[in-house]
């Protein structure tokens, strides 16, 4: 039960990590100064595939901790 205590607790902590990079890149977003070499929009576009991406890993991390705590929560019973 203890390794799933632990499992559970990294999700969070994940979780906790993408929350706070996606309220930092949306601070950076709502500030952002751009010269005129790129159009804010794409900026902006760049900046929001790059939180979609990092959602989507955090996705697969957290699904394979899933995994995980399934298998241990079977091999304890």
């Amino acid at each position: 039960m203890k390794d799933i205590q632990t499992e559970l607790e990294c999700i969070s902590m994940r979780l906790e990590m993408l929350n706070e990079e996606s309220r930092r890149l949306y601070k950076l977003l709502e500030n952002f100064k751009v010269p005129n070499t790129m159009p804010p929009e794409e900026i902006k576009i760049k900046i929001l595939e790059t939180l979609e991406k990092r959602k989507k890993e955090m996705r697969g991390e957290i699904e394979e901790l899933s995994i995980r705590i399934r298998e241990l929560s079977n091999t304890e019973y």
